[in-house]
């Protein structure tokens, strides 16, 4: 039994003692090498979207490597890392822009620290624009107006025959009280298609908000006309009773008083006001002209409708 634990130990001796041998004699030929990484196959893109690109290069021993890139627009350089020794490389770069043209050269280091680079060469992204519309309403539904307006413009840049991205656009503007510009979107759309119901009623608040009384009442007439039921899909806020309002509202700063009477005894449950009679009660207050009485209930349905900030 001795003898053979003896040559068990033996054997685990001499392996250990040949492994140190080679160990040293690789540590010698790692601080012995002074040969840069050979390019096996040159770094080319294999794969490409609007956001990303997938480079891939192949060296004859293993590196670890470094890609460097950019727009070639621009002055700034990134870097994406693979610090695993291997010799077939993938490097995925994300998060890029779309459409737009960039450089970048690869850096393959072996593990005695030899370089080996590659000379700039450039790609372009894709316009793949399939689901920005997608992206710009869900961050117009998440209140991030800027960033959904970017997506939009993004989009109608590829696809100006998209009415639903000009009308997006409008409606960013609109929400970030960039009134003219959201008119003007919001009318293009309309010269191509004068019953688009989402810039009819985006073009209405737009000239409400920019105090443009007639305007406001001559697009709220034609919504109503096209689709008296029409709630705006991305902001239930903006429905059929708030443009009948707005349409309210005007006729009476105009002092339209004939009109806003309408509108408040067709329109607005609860309210009434007769034109023919010579005193109006609203409430507890009585008035000897019509226009105050009408000016008083547009402001007690504004309260029913919004409260104290207008959508």
């Amino acid at each position: 039994m001795r003898q053979i634990q003896s040559i068990l130990l033996f054997f685990v001796l001499a392996t250990l003692f040949l492994f140190t041998i080679n160990c040293e004699k690789e540590i010698v030929k790692v601080k012995d090498d002074k040969i840069q990484p050979v390019i096996v196959t040159t770094p080319s893109i294999i794969d490409i979207s609007d956001t990303s690109a997938t480079i891939f290069w192949e060296t004859d021993e293993p590196c670890s490597v470094q890609v460097f890139y950019g727009l070639i627009s621009s002055q700034d350089t990134l870097v994406q890392s693979d610090t695993e020794f291997r010799q077939i490389h993938v490097i995925t770069l994300e998060n890029l822009q779309l459409s737009l043209e960039y450089f970048y050269l690869t850096a393959s280091t072996d593990v005695a620290g030899n370089v080996t680079s590659t000379a700039s060469n450039a790609f372009t992204t894709t316009a793949d624009t399939t689901n920005f519309l997608q992206y710009a309403w869900d961050r117009f539904s998440e209140g991030l107006y800027p960033e959904s307006l970017d997506y939009f413009q993004q989009y109608y840049s590829f696809n100006p025959e998209e009415p639903d991205a000009l009308a997006g656009a409008g409606w960013c503007y609109l929400k970030i009280d960039s009134f003219d510009p959201a008119i003007s979107a919001f009318d293009e759309v309309l010269e191509t298609d004068e019953l688009y119901v989402s810039a009819l009623m985006g073009i209405s608040v737009s000239y409400y908000k920019n105090d443009d009384y007639f305007s406001t009442i001559q697009y709220c007439e034609e919504l109503l006309i096209a689709d008296s039921l029409y709630t705006f899909q991305h902001d239930s806020a903006y429905t059929p009773q708030l443009i009948k309002f707005i349409a309210l509202d005007s006729y009476s700063t105009l002092n339209m008083t004939d009109e806003a009477v309408y509108y408040i005894n067709n329109y607005f449950s609860g309210f009434y006001i007769n034109s023919e009679d010579s005193l109006w009660t609203i409430g507890d207050y009585t008035y000897v002209e019509i226009e105050a009485a009408v000016s008083v209930t547009v402001d007690s349905i504004q309260s029913d409708i919004w409260g104290e900030d207008f959508p």
